[in-house]
């Protein structure tokens, strides 16, 4: 009886150890992820450069208050630069989580981007690899979006592409 104790009484004492190592690990983890998030917050008239590579999708967000008003537009200045190895074909649409539904804001594009019917902006050309042009400059809110201003809200730009040999009316409809 009196071998099994100090073995108990340190099995304890380890196990304790363990616990209290993975909770200040995983706390640690958590702060680090908060902090990284919040070097890298994006706000209203911050620029960005978003890396495309092709046959993928790429996003870009926004940390904004709820202070807006319907129809304002947001300066943002988003910049694309084209896939390392392809020329691409690009698209592009915004979403804001709207009290967990995700609905879509227009875009406020500039003189290279046209809008499509399905709520896509289309790069009216071919994106030559490496190349770097500028693409969003606004966020334009919708009227019968409700924003409270005691809260913050995220958008989210998505940049869709695709080789530049795929038919991208067959793909994309």
């Amino acid at each position: 009886m009196k071998k099994t104790y100090p073995f108990i009484l340190s099995t304890i004492i380890l196990a304790i150890f363990l616990v209290i190592s993975l909770v200040l690990g995983f706390s640690g983890h958590l702060f680090s992820l908060a902090k990284d998030f919040k070097e890298n917050e994006l706000t209203p008239g911050d620029s960005a450069v978003v890396q495309l590579n092709s046959n993928s999708a790429s996003s870009i967000s926004y940390l904004i208050d709820g202070e807006f008003l319907n129809y304002e537009k947001i300066p943002i200045s988003i910049k694309v630069r084209g896939a390392n190895d392809k020329n691409v074909k690009v698209r592009a649409r915004a979403l804001v989580d709207d009290k967990g539904e995700e609905r879509a804001l227009s875009l406020g594009f500039t003189d290279d981007f046209v809008a499509g019917d399905d709520g896509y902006y289309y790069l009216k050309d071919v994106l030559n690899s490496q190349t770097i042009i500028p693409a969003v400059v606004s966020v334009n809110l919708e009227q019968d979006l409700r924003l409270r201003c005691d809260e913050k809200y995220i958008i989210t730009i998505l940049f869709e592409t695709l080789d530049s040999e795929l038919d991208a009316e067959m793909v994309w409809n």
